[in-house]
């Protein structure tokens, strides 16, 4: 089993499987160079055609690798990605500056992921005052776009509106927190911390934040695009995915309805389970056995 098509070598006599998560190297809106999309695109087709058995992350990625390497959907199997669904509690320090209570956005800061969508988002419900006392945490690896994403914060006064907001309201809130790249704990612990997470990313393979947060009893938040609604189904609220209007109001009337969010707490946690460790081993094997000839 190969993780990546990268790493594909010619093996006679014996089955080959190759991991290929997601198909966002073909989309340009993830920041890919056309220079390095050609190179995946030629690499990725290579060892899909001489794999026995391709494996995918979600049936959204299934269906792009076909249309974008023009592969047999027969030979591609959509076997998820796994979550413990019951993870342990574990010790981190955040932080000084996060939020009392806050939203919560998780993942690389790649053009696809649309953070300064969200920003724009949050710019609108601080103006309005409707952030019902939160603020907004960015937890990810440092890239190319943080300073960019910083300037669009402190040009909308959102990194220095913690303290105003405490002192006029008397609760902390509103306040923009770059959270650079946490390990597992911090992440951990960012999550079982949020009222909710938000994902406005406009593609994605899977998602797996959403999981993520579900398993740890956080609402979740998404923009109603591929990949994404694969993995919250109705355990999630969606908004339209080029409407910031639309996530400004979704955002609003959350934060506002205790019992709402808690409603989308029980339904993650039903829904997470489809995405449990042990699932996603029982698709694998059926995987390996249709490479092998056996199902």
């Amino acid at each position: 089993h190969r993780p990546s098509p990268l790493m594909m070598r010619a093996a006679r006599g014996i089955a080959q499987v190759v991991s290929i998560h997601d198909a966002l190297p073909l989309v340009p809106a993830a920041g890919f160079t056309a220079g390095a999309r050609w190179l995946w695109r030629q690499r990725a087709r290579r060892a899909a055609r001489t794999a026995a058995r391709v494996q995918t992350l979600s049936e959204t990625a299934r269906g792009a690798l076909v249309r974008g390497l023009r592969l047999d959907p027969a030979r591609i199997d959509g076997v998820g990605a796994g979550v413990d669904v019951d993870p342990p509690v574990r010790a981190a320090t955040l932080p000084d500056a996060l939020p009392q209570r806050y939203v919560l956005h998780v993942g690389a800061r790649r053009p696809h992921k649309r953070i300064g969508f969200l920003l724009d988002a949050w710019e609108s419900l601080v103006r309005r005052e409707r952030t019902a006392g939160h603020g907004l945490v960015l937890a990810g690896p440092r890239g190319r776009s943080t300073p960019q994403l910083r300037t669009q914060a402190e040009r909308a006064g959102l990194l220095g509106l913690r303290r105003a907001i405490a002192d006029r309201a008397g609760r902390p809130g509103a306040a923009t927190v770059f959270a650079h790249d946490p390990d597992d704990a911090e992440l951990d612990a960012l999550y079982r911390g949020a009222s909710l997470l938000v994902m406005p990313s406009l593609v994605e393979g899977f998602g797996l934040p959403l999981a993520e947060a579900m398993a740890r009893d956080v609402a979740v938040v998404c923009a109603d695009g591929p990949g994404m609604t694969e993995v919250v189904g109705d355990a999630g609220v969606r908004f339209l995915p080029r409407s910031v209007g639309d996530l400004v109001q979704q955002l609003d009337d959350l934060l506002h309805d205790d019992d709402a969010r808690a409603a989308l707490v029980v339904r993650g946690r039903a829904r997470v389970e489809r995405h449990a460790w042990p699932r996603v081993a029982e698709r694998t094997l059926a995987s390996y056995r249709r490479a092998l000839g056996d199902g």
